[in-house]
């Protein structure tokens, strides 16, 4: 896989250019404690390489820096960390490049080794150095080194490929890298080492392997780090603050730059009193100094000046008028401080009684505060008054006048002036006068005289042309609206009257109202039904002429309608009355007696009988049926009551009649139903007491023979109702019966069993279908009984049980592979031999046999009969196989001894056989049993070292076989 990589700023030192100081070290003696190998970094295939500490690949001479060393040698006791894989675990930094995913390897590889944590504090300017060697191809297989600051891993350096020339190993080289400035006083620094590689076989080792890694930093010294505080960081407007210098590695001068502040610089190490005069985010810069270098430290923003808070104060009511109360508040912070003793709060009511200023101090949420200032302006209050008539009598005006002011609202809601009052009371008025500016009060007192209590006593109601006699009460002297000055009057009206009097008590006076109720003498009649029918109801109606009445009648009811019912001829009165005055009537009902209504008719019928009904006693009649005829003719299913009402013109009566209904007795017949020809049956009549049958008969039983199917009836009675019933007599056919069939079977075989003549069977074995299967175990009769209906006829067939030869195929025998056996059948007249593969013949008795596999040998015999059975006999072949046997190496030199690489065994019969270089590369196939490689690839003799084999086939027993591994080609 290509990874295209974007690398952090890197510097390499060619040349070590000044003395450096070496505070962390790795040469791997310990086996690499607290590095973590392998970490993936991406997809890998089932076998990636691998990185490995040993000395495998051992490390070289140790060169300067910037040259070449010596070449690589495996095994020298100097452990190095690097690539190896998994075909070749300990042949150093050796990788496998694939190419047979799915077959042998699949060495896609992407993954890291990571170094313990390691601490800069406290150091600057640092340098990584270290030894190794690299080959590959291009960046698809490829190392590179990677930087960790804590938080995210970067490539830092994707070295070059080292010089060749050692063996395929090539040689050491040193090199050095400088790690990025977020590794200075960074107490979590780690670097590692990454490898990658594809599968496409393509490859050039050495792999990676790297030693001796030192992190140093300049020896002269170290540059400070700049950093600092200061005493506050959010301040307000006008205020001053500290700063304190906080960096290390002792510097020796600092420059200051304060943004937005009134001094904007300062040389010194912790400047104070820094003021700030205009609200805003403010950058501090400091740069500390020492002889090794300086360092900027630049805090943005780090100081907030906060503007002061805007603070008003305002009155609710402003200016005021003396004694009035006005709200006054604050607004624009968060706190508040007001003076004149108010204290604390963001509003309060006041009422002053002169002109004040009220100074308030507001604070906002930073802490910042201002002041504001309101003056609350008091006015004087207008002199007001009232004036007007006191006292009154009640329901006489006073007019009252305000004065002092300009404008005026009164208590009763009026704010004209002057104002025209009528109390009822004696009342205090209160006028509000304004000058314009102010409001004040006045109150005036109206003192109400009662009136005198006037009354009028008299005689009321009275009736037409009489008199009532009127006296007024409550005063000393009275005017009536008859114009009259006496006391009493007397008065005479035509109709109902109301007379007025205005009495007086010499002060003031009132007046009283009197009605004389004049009521009309009523004329009392009765008006309704002068006869009814006996016990009918009629209404009788009381009135009296125009007017209200009230009604007393002598049945002692009081409404002007009433409903009488009586029985004999009877008189009834009433008393009509208006007031006192009143009027009598009478009113007689005659009681005319009812017609006496009958119904003659049959009260008791057989279901579905009629029953004729016929009304007497009256000249028109009315049925429960609707019906008006007479008579009528009824059919009830049920007893039921019929009802009619008679009249004989003048009245009408009511009669009923019961027509109980009888049930039909439930006739039925038993007996046989079906017969067969020229049998006869016995039919019974049920659920009555005497029968007539369709024969003529009329006992309880008949005997019938009949010719063909016929349809017997018979009616029944109770005593008192009859019913008919009927039944069918089916006359069947007698079947006749027969059955066919194979009448001779071998022992164990079946035959089939057919019957016919008739619609139902019934075999000797329980079968009940026309045809059945049979296995007799010895010769004999099979019986069969066919049905047509309850008629039946019965047939038989003797069935002949054939014994079976007795088949001998011989015993089981065993041969080695290649050999014959000689088999002895018996116990028949003919033979047939399965399979044929391997005999001598097959329609013989004794064939030989000659199996290339064991064999499972089959032998039918048949007799005279036809009859037949089977045997088996197993023929075993033996082989003598062994194992598959692959050498691990060989020597094609030509020597006779171990010249060719090949898959040993004595049952091979197919084999796949394949063999692979350490790069994947196939060098040999053969699909041939006992073909092997003779060493050469392409015509040419391949040079010696170690190859993966793999191999899959299967025996002539038909076992399969496989296998891979490693052989050594030696030369």
């Amino acid at each position: 896989m290509r990874v295209i990589i974007t690398a952090i700023v890197l510097v390499i030192f060619a040349v070590n250019a000044s003395a450096q100081i070496t505070f962390w070290t790795e040469d791997f003696s310990s086996g690499g404690t607290g590095w973590t190998l392998n970490v993936s970094t991406g997809a890998e295939g089932a076998d990636p390489n691998f990185w490995k500490v040993s000395a495998n690949e051992g490390g070289g001479i140790t060169p300067d820096l910037g040259t070449s060393g010596s070449c690589g040698v495996a095994n020298n006791g100097n452990n190095t960390l690097h690539v190896t894989s998994v075909w070749m675990p300990t042949g150093g930094a050796a990788y496998d490049a694939g190419g047979l995913c799915g077959i042998l390897y699949c060495p896609m590889t992407n993954r890291r080794t990571e170094s313990p944590t390691i601490d800069c504090s406290a150091r600057t300017n640092i340098t990584l150095h270290f030894n190794y060697i690299e080959n590959g191809q291009g960046v698809t297989d490829n190392a590179t080194l990677m930087y960790y600051d804590g938080s995210v891993w970067s490539t830092l350096d994707d070295m070059p490929k080292t010089l060749t020339g050692c063996g395929g190993q090539g040689l050491w080289t040193s090199r050095s890298v400088s790690l990025p400035a977020s590794a200075n006083n960074n107490p979590s620094v780690k670097i590692a080492f990454r490898w990658v590689n594809n599968d496409d076989g393509v490859g050039t080792d050495p792999s990676f392997a790297v030693d001796d890694i030192t992190l140093t930093v300049p020896s002269a010294g170290t540059p400070p780090v700049a950093n600092f505080s200061s005493s506050d960081t959010i301040i307000c407007v006008g205020d001053c603050i500290n700063f304190t210098d906080l960096s290390t590695n002792t510097p020796t001068s600092w420059s200051w730059t304060f943004t937005g502040a009134a001094t904007t610089s300062s040389t010194n190490q912790n400047p104070a009193g820094i003021c700030y005069n205009i609200a805003g985010n403010y950058t501090v810069e400091l740069t500390a100094t020492n002889a090794s270098g300086s360092d900027v430290e630049t805090k943005t923003s780090f100081i907030q000046v906060v503007a002061l808070p805007s603070v008003a104060a305002s009155a609710t009511i402003n200016p005021i008028c003396a004694g009035d109360n006005t709200d006054i508040s604050a607004s624009g912070a968060s706190t508040y401080l007001w003076d004149q003793g108010l204290g604390s709060g963001t509003g309060f009511t006041i009422s002053p009684g002169s002109n004040t200023t009220y100074s308030v101090t507001g604070t906002d949420v930073n802490g910042c505060s201002n002041t504001a200032q309101i003056v609350v302006n008091v006015n004087s209050l207008p002199v007001i008054g009232i004036t007007g008539t006191s006292p009154v009598c009640d329901g006489t005006a006073s007019v009252l006048t305000g004065t002092g002011g300009t404008g005026y609202s009164w208590s009763t809601t009026q704010t004209m002036n002057p104002i025209s009052v009528t109390p009822s009371t004696t009342t205090t008025y209160t006028v509000t006068g304004t000058d314009g500016t102010c409001s004040n009060t006045a109150s005036f007192q109206v003192i109400v005289n009662a009136l005198p209590v006037i009354g009028i006593n008299g005689t009321s109601p009275v009736c037409e042309g009489d008199n009532s006699v009127l006296t007024g009460t409550g005063g000393t002297g009275y005017n009536w609206s008859t114009l009259e000055t006496t006391n009493p009057i007397t008065v005479s009206p035509l109709i109902t009257t109301t007379y007025t009097v205005t009495g007086t008590d010499g002060t003031c006076s009132n007046t009283a109202t009197f009605q004389v109720v004049v009521n009309i003498v009523p004329v009392a009649s009765i008006s309704g039904s002068a006869s009814v029918c006996a016990g009918e109801t009629t209404t009788l109606s009381a009135t009296g002429g125009a007017g209200i009445y009230t009604y007393d009648w002598s049945t002692a009811e009081v409404t002007s309608d009433i409903d009488v019912s009586p029985a004999t001829n009877t008189t009834y009165y009433v008393t009509v009355s208006a007031g006192t005055c009143s009027d009598s009537a009478s009113h007689t009902v005659a009681v005319t007696p009812l017609p006496v209504i009958g119904i003659a008719g049959t009260g008791a019928i057989c279901n579905g009988d009629n029953s004729v009904l016929t009304a007497n006693g009256g000249t028109g009649y009315n049925w429960s049926t609707l019906e008006t005829i007479n008579p009528i003719t009824v059919n009830p299913t049920l007893t039921t009551t019929y009802t009619v009402t008679g009249t004989d013109g003048t009245c009408s009566n009511t009669a009923t009649f019961q027509v109980q209904v009888n049930s039909l007795p439930s006739i039925g017949i038993s007996g046989i139903t079906s017969v067969c020809e020229g049998d006869n049956t016995t039919l019974s009549g049920t659920g009555g007491t005497s029968y007539i049958w369709s024969t003529l008969e009329t006992t309880n039983s008949i005997l019938v023979t009949p010719l063909s199917t016929q349809t017997y009836s018979v009616t029944g009675t109770d005593g008192i109702c009859s019913n008919t019933a009927s039944v069918s007599v089916t006359v069947n056919t007698v079947p006749v019966a027969s059955v066919s069939g194979d009448t001779t079977v071998c022992a164990g075989e079946t035959t089939i069993l057919t019957a016919s003549g008739g619609s139902g069977y019934l075999w000797s074995n329980s079968a009940t279908s026309a045809s059945v299967s049979v296995l007799p175990l010895a010769s004999q009769y099979y019986y069969v009984t066919v049905s047509n209906g309850s008629c039946s006829d019965t047939d038989s067939i003797f069935v002949t049980v054939n014994s079976l030869p007795l088949a001998d195929a011989g015993n089981d025998t065993t041969v080695y592979s290649g050999t014959s056996a000689n088999l002895s059948g018996s116990g028949g007249q003919f033979y047939l031999w399965s399979p044929s593969d391997g005999l001598s013949c097959t329609d013989c008795a004794n064939p030989v046999a000659t199996p290339d596999v064991t064999t499972l040998y089959t032998l039918v015999v048949t007799d005279a009969n036809g009859c037949s059975s089977s045997d088996e006999v197993l023929v075993t072949v033996e082989y003598n196989c062994g194992e598959v046997f692959v050498p691990n190496a060989f020597s094609p030199n030509g020597d006779g001894f171990n010249d060719i690489f090949v898959v040993r065994g004595n049952c091979i019969e197919t084999i796949t056989f394949r063999v692979y270089d350490r790069w994947g590369e196939k060098v040999f196939e053969s699909q041939l049993p006992g073909e092997g490689w003779n060493g050469e690839y392409k015509g040419q003799s391949v040079n010696g070292g170690v190859f993966s084999y793999y191999y899959s086939g299967t025996l002539i027993t038909g076992d399969t076989f496989t296998g891979k591994g490693n052989v050594t080609l030696m030369r």
